[in-house]
């Protein structure tokens, strides 16, 4: 893991993030985060597929991503994971059981998502509304989870730059916490 090329950037630890699971959309009833608009709009054929997020520090939390079937074999990611790690926009991964349960990666995209959280609830409320034109404005596709958290999906360490360029307002004075899976 090389140096992160643009200063101000943490890592998002899952106890910060733990602490906002029910509005980042994990439902209460069943501990799940779900992508009920991924950044790619779901064809007909997409399903889910359950990712256990006990390796990511979020014991008894899981992940729903949206697939779709691969006409090769397997299933293709079709959302940006914002809590699993290792799995990205476009691998080709393995399923098991009639729910779909995460088996492994079979073969890597090569895309990256970037991950970006607010410090502070009240701080992404007020600033909620600057930072969906800023997205918007650049064009990458994105998801959001509540109103200040949010991946979006990077290509390579330009896109990386650029994005950190758009959001370099809230990344300096520390108010928004963001990193980039995987690492270049």
């Amino acid at each position: 893991m090389g140096p992160r090329p643009f200063k101000g950037w943490l890592s998002l630890r899952p106890a910060r993030l733990a602490t906002e699971l029910g509005e980042l959309g994990f439902s209460p009833m069943n501990n799940t985060v779900n992508h009920p608009q991924p950044c790619m709009p779901p064809s007909c054929d997409a399903t889910t597929m359950v990712v256990d997020l006990s390796n990511s520090g979020l014991q008894g939390r899981f992940e729903h991503l949206t697939i779709l079937a691969s006409p090769t074999g397997g299933y293709v990611v079709a959302c940006l994971p914002f809590f699993t790690r290792g799995i990205a926009f476009g691998d080709l991964v393995a399923v098991e059981g009639p729910q779909n349960h995460f088996c492994a990666v079979v073969k890597r995209s090569g895309l990256r998502t970037l991950r970006a959280a607010f410090m502070d609830q009240r701080v992404a409320e007020k600033h909620h509304e600057e930072l969906h034109q800023v997205i918007n404005a650049m064009g990458y596709p994105h998801e959001w989870h509540g109103s200040g958290d949010f991946a979006v999906l990077i290509r390579d360490l330009a896109d990386q730059r650029q994005v950190a360029h758009g959001l370099n307002k809230w990344i300096s004075d520390g108010t928004l916490s963001c990193e980039v899976a995987p690492e270049p």
